[in-house]
């Protein structure tokens, strides 16, 4: 028996309550309590306001008003409400003729305040409880959940045999809008209820068969409930099988005791709720909690889903109209199912008009984005499933038209497409619109009017996704038009879609670029059969719009390309692309005279792009245009922007030209090669460039040089296209310029020869890989390689030199020393290819590269030249390179290294570090290093390849001068240190295995307890770099480094996962107790930093796949501590509370601890968790099955319905189904289909027929 003995916010629902509903026996009597709760006056307030009128209204004979004051005073005292409203009628109505005023008074009392009614819509909630529903109120705030008018029973005749039924309103004192029928005096209410219909009425009603719940009766309504019961119940009977809801404030429960007994005797359970916050308005929170747990307990909505199936599958009928939209208009689970099947049914057709009266495709009911729970700022956009039915309506009407079916479609989309809500905005559903416009095109094409184009512009510009009504315009909407060869439709439909919105500095189609590109590719034979040169004048018109816009990046040579058929899918530009090729590609089929007329006018336009097209086009036609490209080209135009299709135009057609057209082109080409030559042109450049060299001078003096090189590769470019011509001038001017500039050209496609660029040279121009070591060693000689803004220290012949390297590495090494007198870039390029062979895993003479090393880096010229003011440091980079051989040599033993080399190794990497003196300098907290720290990590690789070779054992083992060079750079305090503690923070776990009492005695000074930059560097780089060790990470415990990186601020996230990762092994590893408030672990929770509580969660959520016995061990206390910390500072954190479910896997079973930690997680869930939490939860399901299932329905109860793993959910209710959580599994299904899921009826199925 459930306890109503203490007062609560949210009651629990009677059983008895569900148990009727259930068995369709719960009526619910509405008084004006609930009416108070939307506005309406309660009976004492509107008594007052008659009073009032009364006292102020002069009385028909003009002596005086209605009442005196003294009258006045006497009824303002009486308690007795219905007492004065009686009297203040007979007052108004009766001896002053005033009846007006008294129902002017009356309605207005009865009127709802908007807001309330919005905001506290309670009628909603107890229609929703799907009882029998009789009213004493005379307001027609329910009328409207009532589908049929027909269903509000209001004269005495109508009670006579009705039915008790749930899509009737019964209201037994009349309504406002029949005066007659109204009740108020007591006359009125003897004639009532002494009336044989309402006699019968009530009999039925408490005859026992029934479960009532009174709402919004109170105390001064005994007297009325006390007839209605006693005057009709059957007999006697002791059973509380009747309920009220009443208010109370918290502590009043002798009050509420006081209150039962007074109930008692009338059959009647009173439940109090709190009013303490929210007054008599907390009875609409306490039917909206009611709803659902009725909703998900009882068994109501799989039985009206089975009902609705049934209906929907059999036929029409038209004697269930009105039990069906009773059903499904306040209810979408019920409205959505019964459209999801209803839309596969042969006779659907029948249903539109009934259901279009019942106003289920009202547009108030398209649903709108709704905001997720526990993801601020991310939404869910809901179907409205009645839009399939339309669809297949629209489908069925299309092949078979009727006038009536049309108009149907036609009035429901318009008023969908016209609807604003309270706030004039429309409803940016974009599976609606997806249906909307796929029906407008299987409407008749005649009824297809420019407001729904203007509708599908809207709809593409939707502050949403609009790939739905992009996917609509391509499957349905274009090939309906081009089928039905709807010239004037498809050109209005062409310019929507082609159509663009700018975003900041972008212009994006309206249409999604892919189904753009996948329509044009689709029906770009249809477009241009049926809509013919509009696709042309639209697509010119887009991009003239846009370009005046100021989107002319888009349109340069280097975005467009060549206009060919290959064009770029999915880079910057690709719907400016697709505009260019529809202007293309119908001037490839455009009849001459049109052809003549649209060349002239883009070789007109001022923008390059157009007289791109137009070359293109002419190129394609040279034989009937030709005479358009000679007058144009006579006007000397610039070929920036034009270049690849002038160029092919040139090129193609060469054959066809005369003497005269060949010297034409030729002086065109000599005018624009030397204006490079041009002493402005030179200067301006000169002084761009100048940063590349000692002075402007110099800058202009080479610049001269090159411009006249450069001048000489354009004419030799250009003069290249006449070639095939074989004319006599034209070959002398190329073998002149060739011979002033010989490199190799290529085509203009991409906008290459209209300023100075990269020289992009042939990398096998020297073919090196045909020379003998000599032979290449003189052509290093005599090219002077400089690096100059053309060319890096990777290009030309560094770079050839490089890739002949790694190809043929003992050519080299062979005669390496010979290499010991070419320039610094080479001897780089040489180092760098070896490096690459030896990663190929071939074989090299290490003797000889070591030899040729040490020999290069104790050369006085390797340390004379000054690189501060160069482009490269060849130095630095060559440092790096042996390095580099000699860390990857040191690495592994399996390649021939004799021990001398081990000590040549040693003084190679010594001699470096103490002859170069100037090192790049680094910045606290850098975790990359440069040459100066490759030294220091070859140290540290050499060093492990000595030990492993001379079999090296002791404590110390290292060599003295390795050593030294480690000690004495602990005390320097330079520009270049950073990079040395980069090196000992990032592999102290080395340094540690090569002398652990150096590291353990200078452990303040690798880590610098004094110097919180050089701390940074180093620490940063332990937890970046080395593996955590106990030995390493006691040591840093022990002098507090741990604990100052708990409180330093580090300037990036991952030093800080790292740093928790190190702290969560160590916990693991029974390194700190929590209940030590000095522990590392515990401080780290303790601080309330999001990031490193997430990052803890994070680590151990990792383990989730890798469950050991320590984990299971240690996971408890540490998730209690974790658990009190995100109550404490985190409350509102929902992401961070829902990732803790990822810690489910670490725990053996689900305690009551544990119980109450989940339910924080899986209160907080959302589509984002990344863990299969389901599989997590199946795996507790026999162990724990009331837990899980109470797991799950916490999810649920905030609204987060996982639909992801459907045959796993399935698994999980059948296995709570047959054990102790069996209702659970019910409610979790119900849940599940009054969202609007299906898939759980299989399950409701599967309970009906287990045995009870």
């Amino acid at each position: 028996m459930d306890d109503y003995s203490k007062i609560t916010l949210i009651p629990k629902v009677p059983k008895k309550i569900i148990e009727a509903v259930n068995r369709n026996e719960l009526v619910v009597f509405i008084g004006s309590g609930v009416s108070q709760i939307i506005g309406c006056k309660s009976w004492k307030q509107l008594a007052a306001s008659l009073i009032e009128r009364c006292y102020s209204t002069p009385n028909k004979n003009k002596t005086g008003n209605c009442i005196n004051f003294k009258e006045k005073e006497s009824l303002e005292v009486e308690t007795n409400y219905k007492k004065v409203i009686t009297i203040c009628k007979h007052i108004l109505c009766e001896i002053n003729d005033l009846e007006h005023v008294f129902y002017e008074v009356f309605n207005k009392a009865l009127e709802a305040d908007s807001e309330k009614a919005k905001h506290l819509d309670i009628y909603s909630e107890i229609h929703r409880l799907r009882g029998i529903n009789i009213t004493t109120n005379a307001d027609v705030h329910f009328d409207g959940k009532f589908a049929d008018p027909n269903s509000i029973i209001i004269e005495l005749s109508g009670f006579a045999n009705v039915s008790l039924d749930r899509n009737k309103l019964f209201k037994i004192h009349g309504c406002r809008n029949y005066r007659n029928s109204l009740v108020f005096t007591v006359p009125e209410y003897i004639q009532r209820y002494n009336d044989a219909n309402m006699i019968g009425f009530l009999k039925k009603v408490f005859s026992g068969e029934y479960t009532v719940l009174f709402l919004g009766y109170g105390l001064s309504e005994f007297e009325l409930l006390d007839f209605l019961i006693t005057k009709n119940q059957e007999k006697e009977s002791k059973e509380l099988r009747h309920f009220t809801l009443l208010p109370f404030f918290s502590g009043e429960e002798n009050l509420l005791s006081f209150e039962q007994s007074y109930y008692n005797p009338m059959g009647i359970k009173v439940i109090g709720y709190e009013k303490n916050e929210k007054g008599f308005n907390q009875l609409y929170e306490v039917l909206k909690d009611w709803n659902k747990d009725i909703n998900n307990i009882s068994n109501y909505t799989y039985d009206t889903l089975i009902e609705l199936e049934k209906i929907a599958t059999e036929g029409f009928n038209a004697a269930k109209v009105r039990d069906v939209t009773e059903k499904i208009k306040n209810s979408p689970a019920e409205y959505n199912r019964f459209f999801e099947v209803l839309k596969t049914a042969d006779d659907q057709l029948l249903w539109l008009e009934p259901l279009k009266k019942a106003g289920c495709f009202d547009p108030r009911n398209n649903p709108k984005p709704i905001e997720e729970i526990n993801q601020k700022g991310y939404f869910t956009v809901p179907k409205w499933h009645a839009m399939g039915h339309l669809e297949s309506i629209a489908e069925k009407n299309y092949s078979n038209p009727s006038e009536s079916i049309t108009e149907s479609l036609i009035e429901i989309i318009n008023n969908i497409i016209a609807y604003t809500d309270e706030n004039d905005e429309r409803v940016e559903n974009y599976h609606t619109d997806y249906f909307i416009i796929k029906i407008i095109f299987l409407l008749p094409t005649e009824k297809i009017s420019d407001a729904y184009f203007d509708f599908i512009q809207t709809a593409l510009n939707s502050n949403w996704n609009n790939l739905m009504v992009s996917l609509a315009i391509h499957k349905v909407a274009l090939p309906t038009l081009i089928k039905q060869k709807e010239k004037k439709l498809l050109q209005k439909l062409l310019n929507v879609i082609l159509g663009f919105k700018q975003k900041k500095n972008d212009f994006v189609p309206l249409l999604d670029v892919f189904w753009l590109r996948n329509a044009l590719k689709d029906y770009k034979k249809g477009i241009f059969d049926i809509a013919e040169k509009a696709v042309y004048d639209i697509s010119i018109e887009k991009m003239k719009k846009m370009l005046i816009c100021g989107d002319s990046y888009f349109f340069n040579s280097v975005t467009i390309g060549e206009l060919d058929d290959k064009f770029r899918v999915g880079f910057p530009g690709e719907y400016q692309r697709l505009l260019i090729s529809l202007v293309r590609d119908y001037l490839k089929t455009a009849s001459n005279e049109t052809l003549a007329v649209e060349i002239k006018y883009l070789l007109e336009q001022n923008h390059a792009i157009f007289k791109k097209i137009a070359l293109f086009t002419i190129d394609q036609h040279y034989e009937r245009f030709n005479g358009m490209f000679w007058e144009w080209f006579a006007t000397n135009p610039s070929p920036i922007g034009i270049e690849g299709e002038l160029y092919d135009l040139i090129k193609n057609n060469s054959k066809h030209f005369d003497q005269a057209q060949i010297e034409t082109i030729i002086a065109w080409i000599e005018d624009y090669g030397n204006s490079y030559l041009d002493n402005q042109h030179i200067e301006d450049t000169a002084n761009r460039i100048q940063k590349f060299y000692e002075s402007y001078e110099e800058a202009y003096k080479i610049n001269k040089e090159d411009a006249k090189l450069f001048a000489a590769r354009i004419k030799k470019q250009w003069i290249s296209a006449l070639l095939l011509t074989k004319n006599a001038q034209v070959q002398k001017l190329y073998k002149e310029w060739n011979a002033i500039n010989p490199e190799p050209v290529s085509h203009p496609k991409n906008g290459f020869g209209t300023d100075y660029t990269y020289k992009n040279e042939d990398q096998n121009v020297f073919k090196l890989s045909s020379k003998t070591s000599v032979e290449i060693v003189s052509i290093l000689k005599e090219n002077k390689y400089k690096i100059d803004r053309y060319s890096t220290f990777n290009s030309g012949l560094p770079q050839e030199l490089k890739e002949n390297v790694v190809a043929n590495p003992d050519k080299y090494i062979d005669d390496i020393f010979s290499f010991l007198e070419v320039e610094p870039v080479y001897q780089n390029a040489i180092l760098w290819g070896l490096n690459e062979s030896f990663k190929q895993k071939k074989a090299l003479n290490w003797s000889a590269i070591y030899h040729y090393m040490h020999e290069l880096i104790n050369s006085n010229q390797f340390w004379e030249v000054d690189y501060q003011n160069q482009d490269y440091d060849y130095r630095s980079l060559i440092i790096s390179q042996i390095c580099d051989l000699i860390i990857e040599s040191s690495k592994t033993d399996d390649h021939p290294f004799s021990v001398v080399l081990l000590s040549l190794a040693e003084q190679i990497l010594l001699t470096m570090l103490d002859k170069n003196k100037l090192w790049p300098e680094r910045s606290a907290g850098s975790i990359g290093y440069g040459a100066k720290g490759k030294i220091y990590k070859a140290l540290i690789a050499y060093s492990f390849k000595n030990l492993r070779l001379k079999n090296i054992e002791g404590v110390s083992r290292w060599t003295l001068p390795v050593k030294e060079v480690f000690s004495s750079a602990l005390n320097k305090d330079d520009e270049s240190s950073f990079e040395y503690y980069v090196i000992v923070g990032g592999d102290i776990v080395n340094l540690y295995n090569l002398d652990k009492p150096w590291v353990t005695e200078n452990i303040n000074q690798i880590f610098c307890i004094a110097n919180d930059d050089y701390w940074h560097t180093a620490f940063k780089n332990f937890l970046y770099s080395s593996p955590i060790i106990r030995p390493i990470y006691e040591l840093l415990k022990k002098h507090k480094h741990y604990q100052k990186a708990l409180d330093f601020n580090f300037d990036d996230e991952q030093a800080i996962r790292s740093l928790v990762n190190h702290i969560s092994i160590s916990y693991l590893e029974g390194v700190g107790d929590l209940n030590d408030p000095d522990s590392l672990i515990n401080k780290l929770i303790n601080q309330g930093d999001e990031l490193k509580i997430l990052s803890l969660i994070d680590f151990f959520g990792s383990q989730r796949h890798n469950v050991s016995d320590k984990i299971i061990t240690r996971i408890k206390p540490l998730w209690e501590s974790v658990y009190a910390r995100i109550n404490k500072d985190f409350s509102t954190n929902a992401s961070l509370k829902a990732l803790t479910v990822s810690w489910l896997p670490l725990v053996e079973v689900i305690d009551d601890d544990i119980f109450e930690w989940l339910k924080m997680a899986f209160e907080s869930l959302n589509n984002s968790c990344p863990f299969d939490y389901i599989e997590d939860l199946l795996k507790h399901a026999d162990s724990t099955p009331d837990k899980v299932g109470d797991l799950y329905l916490c999810m649920l109860k905030n609204d987060f319905y996982p639909i992801l793993y459907k045959e796993k959910i399935i698994s999980l209710l059948r296995k709570l189904l047959v054990s102790s959580a069996k209702e659970k599994a019910k409610e979790i299904s119900n849940m599940y289909l009054n969202k609007g899921h299906f898939f759980t009826k299989e399950i409701i199925e599967e309970a009906k027929n287990l045995p009870h």
